[in-house]
């Protein structure tokens, strides 16, 4: 939000989900682009009220916070003709580290890591790099990284 709000766009935020009022939103607002989470990007694939609105100005739809089937992506970004692209973060990157650009879209990947983001996947018991399409940790590495917790000097237990 905080990229939108310094590039001067407008928002329409929601205090809480309900499908008519959001749909109202996007069309009487006429939304280009929204931010998700993945449960509401398979309504906007699915719902059946979808229909009685005109959501023709939807061009981008980006989610995160959970993982979402390519499947469902696909029959959104197929029912209302706009690019959905996924980004990935975590509560302590204050947002996101990698984003999907818009100008390549693809649903199956978390796409590229920010600027001055540094990552790696490591396989936790060796700390060694793991090989492309191995199970690993994400390690990060960044400006948007938190320092860490406030009045606790340790990271929570996993």
């Amino acid at each position: 939000m905080g990229m939108a709000l310094h590039a001067g766009a407008t928002m329409v935020t929601m205090p809480q989900f309900e499908v008519k009022t959001f749909l109202e939103m996007i069309q009487k607002y006429r939304i280009t682009t929204a931010y998700l989470v993945p449960p509401i990007v398979r309504t906007l694939a699915t719902h059946p009220l979808v229909d009685r609105y005109d959501l023709s100005s939807l061009r981008h739809v980006q989610f995160g916070a959970a993982p979402l089937p390519e499947a469902i992506a696909r029959a959104c970004s197929e029912r209302h003709h706009c690019t959905v692209r996924q980004a990935y973060g975590l509560t302590e990157t204050s947002s996101v580290t990698h984003l999907t650009p818009r100008d390549c879209p693809r649903m199956n990947t978390v796409g590229v890591a920010l600027p001055n983001t540094e990552f790696r996947v490591v396989d936790v018991a060796t700390r060694r790099d793991v090989d492309p399409g191995d199970l690993g940790e994400v390690w990060l590495r960044g400006p948007q990284v938190m320092k860490g917790y406030q009045n606790n000097p340790k990271p929570p237990a996993r």
